[in-house]
């Protein structure tokens, strides 16, 4: 008896260190965000992976799923393989959790980092410049920081999208904007430009302005006389310290 006694405490102990041992959510998500800052998004997947999604609420369970698809498809990118199996999967995965949410009193941080992602997925691969597709995803995302009420995150990611969408991060080649017919409405730089608050964020949209004005400005004549003021106004921010 004495002995049986003995084997279920070890047991029970072994349960219970076991137990105590796994990381909890916090924990991993913490880690995994870190991972994803570092751009290593495989590893950022596989401990996301790891989280037990049982034991979370939905908001949480949304954003493991999210940063699943998400990481999945930009691991896969960084990739030369020809199989498309898994981008597949994760763009249905991303838009699957925007159509559950879709309705505008329910969209949430996922809804507009499911959007980003997407747009990402159809412009910034190296194998898609899909601009048509991505933009509409991008413009979702655009609107929906633009009505939070953390002004200095939503200001940085606003930006952010911008900047990414104006100039997809290609180390192996180069365009210069609006090349494939990609441009930004003047209006999101407009706003952009308001929400600035560097002499570099400010010579770079000044500078998307002009060039944006010039490719759709047709015969516009008031978008023709912006032009040169864009170019100097860009031209005034870089002396400050950046050079678009």
């Amino acid at each position: 008896m004495k002995t049986i006694i003995i084997s279920i405490s070890a047991v029970f102990l072994l349960l219970f260190n076991a137990f105590a041992q796994q990381p909890d959510y916090s924990q991993l998500r913490t880690e995994a965000e870190a991972q994803y800052a570092q751009g290593s998004y495989a590893r950022a997947n596989e401990i996301y992976s790891r989280v037990d999604k049982t034991k979370l609420g939905s908001s949480d369970v949304r954003w493991v799923e999210f940063r699943l698809a998400d990481t999945a498809w930009r691991a896969q990118a960084a990739t030369q393989t020809s199989d498309t199996t898994r981008l597949e999967q994760a763009q249905k995965q991303l838009e699957e959790l925007i159509r559950v949410m879709d309705k505008e009193s329910d969209r949430d941080l996922v809804w507009a980092e499911a959007h980003e992602s997407l747009g990402d997925f159809f412009w910034t691969r190296r194998d898609s410049m899909n601009w048509g597709t991505a933009w509409p995803h991008y413009q979702q995302a655009l609107d929906w920081w633009a009505g939070q009420r953390d002004l200095e995150r939503a200001r940085a990611r606003y930006l952010k999208i911008v900047f990414r969408a104006a100039n997809p991060s290609r180390p192996e080649q180069y365009y210069p904007y609006t090349y494939y017919g990609n441009y930004i409405p003047l209006q999101v730089l407009e706003n952009a430009l308001k929400i600035s608050n560097t002499a570099s964020e400010k010579a770079q949209l000044n500078f998307l302005m002009a060039m944006t004005m010039r490719y759709v400005g047709g015969g516009d004549p008031t978008s023709r006389y912006r032009v040169p003021e864009q170019f100097e106004e860009a031209s005034h921010c870089r002396a400050k310290g950046y050079s678009p």
